[in-house]
Protein backbone atom coordinates (compact mmCIF):
# COMPACT_ATOMS: atom_id res chain seq x y z
CA UNK A 1 0.00 0.00 0.00
CA UNK A 2 2.81 2.40 0.90
CA UNK A 3 4.45 1.68 -2.47
CA UNK A 4 1.29 2.67 -4.36
CA UNK A 5 1.05 5.94 -2.41
CA UNK A 6 4.69 6.73 -3.21
CA UNK A 7 4.07 5.96 -6.86
CA UNK A 8 1.05 8.34 -7.07
CA UNK A 9 2.91 11.00 -5.11
CA UNK A 10 5.79 10.77 -7.60
CA UNK A 11 3.35 11.02 -10.53
CA UNK A 12 1.63 14.03 -8.95
CA UNK A 13 4.96 15.79 -8.39
CA UNK A 14 6.01 15.08 -11.99
CA UNK A 15 2.74 16.56 -13.30
CA UNK A 16 3.14 19.67 -11.14
CA UNK A 17 6.77 20.11 -12.25
CA UNK A 18 5.76 19.78 -15.93
CA UNK A 19 2.90 22.26 -15.58
CA UNK A 20 5.21 24.74 -13.86
CA UNK A 21 7.78 24.43 -16.66
CA UNK A 22 5.11 24.95 -19.34
CA UNK A 23 3.69 27.97 -17.51
CA UNK A 24 7.17 29.46 -17.11
CA UNK A 25 7.85 29.00 -20.84
CA UNK A 26 4.54 30.72 -21.62
CA UNK A 27 5.35 33.66 -19.33
CA UNK A 28 8.81 34.00 -20.86
CA UNK A 29 7.30 33.97 -24.36
CA UNK A 30 4.81 36.70 -23.39
CA UNK A 31 7.59 38.84 -21.92
CA UNK A 32 9.72 38.31 -25.03
CA UNK A 33 6.78 39.19 -27.30
CA UNK A 34 6.09 42.39 -25.39
CA UNK A 35 9.78 43.28 -25.39
CA UNK A 36 10.01 42.93 -29.18
CA UNK A 37 6.79 44.78 -29.97
CA UNK A 38 6.36 47.66 -27.54
CA UNK A 39 3.03 49.42 -27.43
CA UNK A 40 2.66 52.68 -29.32
CA UNK A 41 0.17 53.84 -26.67
CA UNK A 42 0.82 54.74 -23.05
CA UNK A 43 -0.93 56.64 -20.31
CA UNK A 44 0.65 59.93 -19.23
CA UNK A 45 3.04 59.18 -16.39
CA UNK A 46 3.74 55.56 -17.39
CA UNK A 47 7.13 56.39 -18.91
CA UNK A 48 8.16 59.97 -18.18
CA UNK A 49 11.67 59.49 -19.59
CA UNK A 50 10.28 58.40 -22.96
CA UNK A 51 7.81 61.31 -22.97
CA UNK A 52 10.56 63.81 -22.20
CA UNK A 53 12.66 62.36 -25.03
CA UNK A 54 9.72 62.55 -27.45
CA UNK A 55 9.00 66.15 -26.43
CA UNK A 56 12.59 67.03 -27.32
CA UNK A 57 12.92 64.95 -30.49
CA UNK A 58 9.48 65.84 -31.91
CA UNK A 59 9.46 69.48 -30.88
CA UNK A 60 7.89 70.69 -34.14
CA UNK A 61 4.17 71.10 -33.64
CA UNK A 62 1.48 70.16 -36.18
CA UNK A 63 0.50 73.82 -36.56
CA UNK A 64 4.13 74.76 -37.41
CA UNK A 65 4.43 72.47 -40.43
CA UNK A 66 4.78 74.21 -43.80
CA UNK A 67 1.44 75.24 -45.24
CA UNK A 68 -0.38 74.85 -41.92
CA UNK A 69 -2.23 77.45 -39.97
CA UNK A 70 -4.42 77.03 -36.91
CA UNK A 71 -7.53 76.27 -38.97
CA UNK A 72 -5.82 73.65 -41.18
CA UNK A 73 -4.12 72.00 -38.21
CA UNK A 74 -7.45 71.81 -36.38
CA UNK A 75 -9.08 70.21 -39.43
CA UNK A 76 -6.25 67.65 -39.66
CA UNK A 77 -6.64 66.90 -35.93
CA UNK A 78 -10.42 66.50 -36.21
CA UNK A 79 -10.02 64.31 -39.27
CA UNK A 80 -7.68 62.00 -37.35
CA UNK A 81 -10.14 61.82 -34.44
CA UNK A 82 -13.00 61.13 -36.86
CA UNK A 83 -10.93 58.37 -38.49
CA UNK A 84 -10.30 56.94 -35.00
CA UNK A 85 -14.03 57.04 -34.34
CA UNK A 86 -14.75 55.23 -37.61
CA UNK A 87 -12.05 52.66 -36.81
CA UNK A 88 -13.81 52.04 -33.48
CA UNK A 89 -17.11 51.46 -35.28
CA UNK A 90 -15.40 49.03 -37.69
CA UNK A 91 -13.78 47.19 -34.76
CA UNK A 92 -17.08 47.17 -32.80
CA UNK A 93 -15.41 49.06 -29.94
CA UNK A 94 -17.52 51.73 -28.24
CA UNK A 95 -15.55 54.93 -27.54
CA UNK A 96 -18.58 57.18 -27.07
CA UNK A 97 -18.28 59.04 -23.80
CA UNK A 98 -14.47 58.96 -23.80
CA UNK A 99 -12.90 62.32 -23.04
CA UNK A 100 -9.12 62.41 -23.20
CA UNK A 101 -6.05 64.56 -23.24
CA UNK A 102 -3.88 63.28 -26.09
CA UNK A 103 -0.25 63.81 -26.99
CA UNK A 104 0.37 62.35 -30.45
CA UNK A 105 3.85 62.05 -31.93
CA UNK A 106 4.20 61.30 -35.63
CA UNK A 107 7.19 60.18 -37.65
CA UNK A 108 8.20 62.40 -40.56
CA UNK A 109 6.12 60.20 -42.93
CA UNK A 110 2.93 60.76 -40.89
CA UNK A 111 2.90 57.33 -39.25
CA UNK A 112 2.22 57.37 -35.54
CA UNK A 113 5.32 57.10 -33.40
CA UNK A 114 3.60 57.28 -30.01
CA UNK A 115 0.29 58.23 -28.42
CA UNK A 116 0.24 59.29 -24.80
CA UNK A 117 -3.14 59.94 -23.19
CA UNK A 118 -4.89 60.62 -19.93
CA UNK A 119 -8.62 60.38 -19.27
CA UNK A 120 -10.42 63.55 -18.27
CA UNK A 121 -12.30 63.44 -14.96
CA UNK A 122 -15.67 63.46 -16.76
CA UNK A 123 -14.73 60.62 -19.12
CA UNK A 124 -16.68 57.41 -19.24
CA UNK A 125 -15.11 54.88 -16.90
CA UNK A 126 -13.57 51.94 -18.77
CA UNK A 127 -10.86 49.33 -18.44
CA UNK A 128 -8.04 51.33 -19.99
CA UNK A 129 -5.93 48.24 -20.70
CA UNK A 130 -8.53 47.34 -23.38
CA UNK A 131 -8.51 50.92 -24.63
CA UNK A 132 -4.70 50.83 -24.89
CA UNK A 133 -4.89 47.60 -26.93
CA UNK A 134 -7.51 49.14 -29.22
CA UNK A 135 -5.51 52.37 -29.65
CA UNK A 136 -2.32 50.43 -30.27
CA UNK A 137 -3.91 48.63 -33.23
CA UNK A 138 -5.16 51.94 -34.57
CA UNK A 139 -1.74 53.59 -34.12
CA UNK A 140 0.00 50.78 -35.98
CA UNK A 141 -2.26 51.17 -39.01
CA UNK A 142 -2.99 54.91 -39.21
CA UNK A 143 -0.93 57.36 -41.24
CA UNK A 144 -1.69 61.07 -41.05
CA UNK A 145 -1.93 62.63 -44.54
CA UNK A 146 0.77 65.12 -43.53
CA UNK A 147 4.54 64.78 -43.84
CA UNK A 148 7.39 66.85 -42.47
CA UNK A 149 11.18 66.90 -42.46
CA UNK A 150 11.30 65.44 -38.93
CA UNK A 151 8.97 63.91 -36.38
CA UNK A 152 6.29 66.26 -35.08
CA UNK A 153 3.58 66.34 -32.44
CA UNK A 154 0.28 67.74 -31.29
CA UNK A 155 -1.15 68.10 -27.81
CA UNK A 156 -4.90 68.30 -27.66
CA UNK A 157 -8.05 66.84 -26.31
CA UNK A 158 -10.65 64.52 -27.72
CA UNK A 159 -14.26 63.80 -26.91
CA UNK A 160 -16.29 61.07 -28.52
CA UNK A 161 -18.51 61.23 -30.42
CA UNK A 162 -16.71 63.96 -32.36
CA UNK A 163 -19.72 65.18 -34.36
CA UNK A 164 -17.17 65.74 -37.13
CA UNK A 165 -19.79 65.85 -39.90
CA UNK A 166 -21.71 68.64 -38.17
CA UNK A 167 -18.49 70.60 -37.61
CA UNK A 168 -17.59 70.36 -41.29
CA UNK A 169 -21.01 71.66 -42.33
CA UNK A 170 -20.45 74.78 -40.20
CA UNK A 171 -17.14 75.59 -41.92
Amino acid sequence: MLGILRYWLAVLLAVIASATAVAQDSIEADVLLNATSPSLVKMIGDDETMQTTLNTECADMLVQIDGMNMSKAYTVWLTMLSDLEQYAVNMNYDINGFKLWLNVYWNADGSIRQIIFYPKPNSRNVDFSHFIDFMDKYAQSYVLPVTHTACFSHYGSASFPTFYDQLLKKE
